[in-house]
């Protein structure tokens, strides 16, 4: 892990900002549509946390928290929320070194309030109960589940 990662992990501070960071500071900014259907988080472009600093400074880190958190085979996952409004967290890390497997900030998802993982897949769900399917091992792979409209 290197080191930007593990600082910005001990001051729960992070990039405000669409993207999935891993571990070894690759970033992969996203692009979320939120009426695009099922499968509305999409790569946008590849890029590094060392590059995302270079341009921001540490007033642009969003702080966040963790709403919940469980585990799931050779992993921890915890859910929250950032410092913006609407702002969701989802971060995976190994079980057995506290090593970030990935970070994934979503800046208008709603926060997330719980967790849950099954088969390899995580179910975050925000407080609006719109569910957030997640790849463990692939974070680029969502799918995102609303509720149906309630009717009067």
């Amino acid at each position: 892990m290197v080191p930007e990662v593990a600082r910005m992990l001990r001051q729960l501070r992070w990039p405000g900002v669409d993207a999935v960071t891993y571990g070894d500071g690759r970033m992969t900014l996203l692009e979320v549509e939120f009426y695009a259907g099922e499968r509305p988080v999409f790569p946008l472009a590849d890029t590094t946390l060392e590059s995302y600093l270079g341009y921001h400074d540490e007033d642009d880190l969003s702080a966040y928290d963790i709403a919940a958190t469980v585990e799931h085979g050779d992993h921890a996952i915890a859910v929250g929320d950032g410092s913006g409004e609407g702002n969701g967290v989802v971060v995976v890390t190994d079980k057995a070194t506290g090593t970030l497997a990935w970070f994934a900030f979503y800046v208008a998802s709603d926060p997330f309030v719980s967790v849950t993982a099954t088969d390899g897949v995580l179910d975050a769900v925000t407080a609006e109960g719109v569910h957030w399917h997640i790849r463990v091992d692939d974070p680029l792979d969502v799918r995102v589940v609303r509720p149906p409209r309630l009717t009067a």
